[in-house]
């Protein structure tokens, strides 16, 4: 009970915090210096393109089956459409490995996002060099192909946990709540993995650093896929204030130094 309110609060915090990002990002102005690197941005610019030109489709294919002959068919359409964007959007970025794509293609703007604000919040400056961009790029592959594998085990297996101990009826209403649960808390930790490789660690101990703070990572997780799911500047704006938002409140959390039991969990070994 005591851990499920402590990830409670953390997750109420993480959501707290998060909600401030947009004012840290303008106020210390935290884009700064990355617009030197135009191959990125012009990846990033496709790739919001790509996602917007999919919600679009998503719109105009509903626009062509609308048939309204009286005032309340209005509201029955409107649904409709809100229904095909949500499942629409589901299915083409957080359906498999998808919103971890993403993350990859970002994941330069990620780190220097990270990278900036744990340097406002400690005073100490580290230079973002072609070597760490480029080892941040390939540990976000990593990362992203571990978190990846882990998601889909543990969805499976609290898929047949759920269908064993619930009814059909209860079974539907409640897996979709916890499929979307484990998928915030995962794309949190692949966020969140930032900070701490910021802080050194390696991936095993990331993950069960994260572990520590399940609340905060799917708080994160949330509001990035809330994000993501916008058109055009969705796949750009989430990631980049994960990034920060997942500093700020990591920062947060690991300065009370109350957590330090580490979960058991067995990696491979070039994690």
């Amino acid at each position: 009970m005591d851990v499920i309110v402590l990830s409670l609060k953390d997750f109420i915090q993480a959501v707290r915090i998060y909600l401030t990002v947009p004012a840290f990002i303008r106020d210390n102005r935290l884009w700064k210096g990355f617009a030197n690197h135009s191959v990125v941005l012009l990846a990033i610019a496709i790739i919001g393109v790509i996602f917007g030109l999919k919600f679009v489709g998503t719109i105009l294919s509903w626009w062509s089956n609308v048939h309204i002959d009286n005032m309340l068919d209005v509201g029955v359409q409107a649904a409709t459409l809100v229904s095909d964007v949500a499942t629409s959007g589901y299915d083409f970025l957080f359906a498999g490995a998808y919103k971890y794509i993403i993350l990859i293609i970002m994941e330069l703007l990620i780190f220097h996002m990270a990278l900036r604000t744990n340097a406002i919040k400690t005073g100490v400056q580290e230079e973002l060099t072609i070597k760490l961009l480029f080892s941040a790029q390939v540990r976000m592959i990593k990362v992203s192909i571990f978190t990846f594998i882990m998601e889909q085990i543990t969805i499976i297996i609290l898929s047949i946990i759920i269908s064993i101990l619930l009814s059909d009826s209860l079974e539907g209403v409640v897996k979709a709540p916890v499929n979307f649960a484990i998928q915030c808390f995962f794309l949190g930790f692949a966020v969140i993995d930032n900070f701490n490789e910021i802080r050194k660690l390696k991936i095993r101990e990331s993950y069960r650093q994260t572990l520590l703070y399940p609340g905060a990572a799917a708080g994160i997780g949330m509001i990035m896929y809330l994000l993501i799911l916008i058109p055009v500047v969705g796949p750009i704006v989430g990631p980049m204030t994960g990034a920060v938002a997942a500093t700020l409140v990591m920062h947060h959390l690991t300065a009370e130094g109350t957590r330090t039991k580490q979960p058991e969990f067995e990696y491979p070994d070039e994690y």
